[in-house]
């Protein structure tokens, strides 16, 4: 018989990897601790940009506000004698506008920014219309949490708001939401009585004829099928969509007999998906909201009767979705079909009416007005 020697085999060690482990995850650790600075240093910096971007808008209308304000009430204001033109304006300006600058943009500020003079610079021009425009700077130095592991100290965040006083020959650019001449006073009244910090207060987005806020010139039926969203040349949910982002076009607001009007599109469009992600965008920005005191007839022809337009800074929103920025007051609450808003300024229809005005994107009336340029 044969016998066949097989030889034993011996094991080989096992490698022991641990040490590899250690050294992958000390070599990815830099990068995971610079990637999370990244995120969190610049998600500071952009909230900060947005209330800059509030103070900076609310900031330059004030500037033109005031200066309107004295024009109006006096055409020599700024050259006795004679009417002041955009040249005057700007030259006897001094530190004025930097000043009322300053306060708006501290009062739209984050609570843990400590705004200065040093950070918000406000200029005064005048274009090739003799149109008076101000621009405000908003200019600040985030310092970093994280980013400093990086050699980043800070991040600057630097925001611009142009407005404009002077003359032109039709309204455009506001925003196609009616709000109610009742819900209005109420927002005006919170920012007279604290115009550093004006209280937030609801507008109600309901069904036009359904409640007691606003009255009608046709019975309690007038406007049914409204929601308080205006046409502006489209009744479709996409189009709104647009011209809440962009503002209504040139004509789309009527002069009739000396009064404004604007047509309303029916439905609820604050339901839609592009509506909705339109107001989720202006979430913490000013938008100017013609304000309305009567309304007539029904569906796609209901008429409103424009009293005045609203600028306010949008807190909040609540349509398909709920939306909620920096400024939202939890007191107040959000309910269904309602946007939560803070006070930046009014201008009448009477001011308007009497030549007519841009607001948003065009300069206004030889009854002066304002316009926020953007």
């Amino acid at each position: 018989m044969r016998v066949r020697l097989i030889p034993r085999r011996i094991p080989r060690p096992r490698r022991d990897e641990r040490g590899a482990v250690t050294l992958t995850v000390a070599f990815l650790l830099v990068p995971m601790m610079l990637l999370a600075a990244f995120v969190l240093d610049v998600g500071n910096s952009y909230a900060q940009a947005r209330a800059f971007s509030s103070g900076a808008d609310s900031a330059a209308l004030a500037v033109v506000q005031q200066k309107r304000l004295a024009l109006t009430a006096n055409p020599a204001a700024y050259s006795p004698g004679r009417s002041s033109t955009c040249s005057d304006v700007r030259v006897q300006d001094g530190s004025a506008s930097a000043s009322t600058a300053l306060d708006l943009a501290t009062a739209n500020q984050p609570r843990s920014v400590g705004l200065t003079a040093p950070d918000v610079a406000a200029s005064l021009s005048c274009n090739a219309d003799g149109v008076l425009e101000v621009t405000v700077t908003v200019t600040r130095s985030v310092p970093t949490t994280l980013g400093r592991l990086a050699g980043v100290d800070a991040i600057t965040v630097r925001k611009t708001a142009t407005a404009a006083l002077g003359g032109a020959s039709e309204v455009a650019g506001a925003k196609p939401i009616a709000v109610c001449d009742l819900q209005a006073q109420d927002v005006i009244a919170a920012g007279l009585a604290n115009p550093a910090d004006p209280a937030a207060r609801l507008i109600h987005l309901e069904k036009v004829w359904s409640g007691e806020k606003c009255n009608t010139d046709a019975g309690d039926s007038a406007g049914a099928g409204n929601w308080g969203f205006l046409y502006c040349g489209s009744n479709g949910a996409s189009k709104l969509a647009e011209y809440i982002t962009d503002g209504c076009p040139a004509g789309t607001i009527r002069l009739v007999n000396g009064t404004l009007h604007m047509t309303g599109t029916p439905g609820n469009k604050g339901s839609s998906n592009p509506v909705d992600t339109a107001l989720e965008a202006e979430i913490g920005d000013t938008m100017v909201l013609p304000v309305y005191t009567t309304v007539s007839q029904n569906g796609a022809n209901a008429d409103y009767t424009i009293s005045g337009f609203l600028t306010v800074r949008l807190c909040g929103y609540h349509g398909k979705n709920a939306y909620r920025a920096a400024c939202f007051d939890s007191s107040v609450g959000l309910p269904a079909d309602t946007m939560q808003v803070r006070y930046v300024g009014f201008q009448t229809a009477a001011d308007i009416a009497r030549t007519t005005c841009g607001i948003g994107t065009a300069s206004c009336g030889s009854v002066l007005g304002t316009a926020l340029l953007r």
